[in-house]
Formats: structure tokens, C-alpha cells, sequence
């Protein structure tokens, strides 16, 4: 048990440091780790942002991050900005990431990180995890054994 409490704090504070160095030399924050608005600067609608069809104003997706499970616990997670929450479970975030300029040809990293929490016999388990894109599962975690959540790469459709 020790073991894998350890394995999820690294795990966390990894991520943590690795999502936290997506700044530009300038020291600001690159625009690549921002999710965009769906509305132009105008105010209106974007016109890019109509689905995932790639133009020259980037490649538009709906991204769901799920962590299922009860109680209270730290969720790490990364889709197009990253953050991490104390949340009651289950926990849901929607977001619109798009891929821009590099992340049409590398692609983009989704993630989400639950901290283990206590169940019903007193063991601390990883929760289960799922993320959704466009309405389709591309990765999913149940096993309570394993602190390394759920990631994907979001890459170009076109």
C-alpha cells in the first residue's frame, strides 16, 4: 500500500512539473497550453470551432475527462490547459481543445491523474478514469491498482 501511495504522489508531482514547463522563453505562457473560446475576439461565434474539421485556424474537439468513484480527492488533469482540483467524486470536466500550428502533426496530450482515496474496506484504490473525445472513448482505467490514470494523445483527424 505504501508502495503505491508513493507511486501516485511521484506520478502527480511529475506531472505537475512536466504540464507546469509549457511556457515560451519570454517567460509566458504559451498559447498552445490555453484552451481557446469558442467565440471570436468580436464576440461572436468562431467559425472554426463547427466541428473537428482542420482549417487554417485549427482542428476543433469536445474532450470529456471522468473519474468515477465517491468521496473527496486531488484530480490532476490535462486537455488543452491542465490543473489540478480537490473534487468530489465522480468528477466530470468538459472542454473544446484545438489543435493548432505543431498539434496538427504531434498531436496534443489529454490526461487525468485521481488520487487514491479509501473504499468501503478501509484500502486506498485508484479510482477509474475514462476520456472522451467527440463522443467516443479513447481511454479508460479501472483498475484500482494502477496510478497511472488515463492519457491520450489527441491527434489530427485530416
Amino acid at each position: 500500500m505504501r508502495k503505491a501511495i508513493t507511486t501516485a504522489t511521484t506520478l502527480l508531482t511529475t506531472a505537475v512539473l512536466l504540464t507546469g514547463c509549457g511556457s515560451g522563453g519570454d517567460g509566458s505562457t504559451s498559447s498552445a497550453s490555453k484552451a481557446p473560446s469558442a467565440s471570436s475576439a468580436s464576440g461572436g461565434p468562431d467559425p472554426s470551432a463547427s466541428g473537428a474539421a482542420g482549417s487554417a485556424a485549427g482542428e476543433t474537439h469536445q474532450v470529456t475527462l471522468e473519474v468515477k468513484g465517491s468521496g473527496k480527492g486531488q484530480v490532476l488533469w490535462t486537455a488543452g490547459d491542465n490543473g489540478m482540483d480537490q473534487v468530489d467524486l465522480p468528477w466530470k470536466k468538459q472542454t473544446t481543445v484545438t489543435l493548432k500550428g505543431a498539434e496538427l502533426k504531434l498531436g496534443a496530450p489529454l490526461s487525468v491523474v485521481p488520487q487514491a482515496v479509501q473504499d468501503a474496506k478501509a484500502r486506498f484504490v485508484f479510482p477509474a478514469c475514462t476520456i472522451t473525445v467527440d463522443g467516443k472513448q479513447v481511454a479508460h482505467n479501472e483498475d484500482e491498482e494502477n496510478a497511472k490514470g488515463c492519457t491520450y494523445l489527441l491527434k489530427s483527424t485530416s
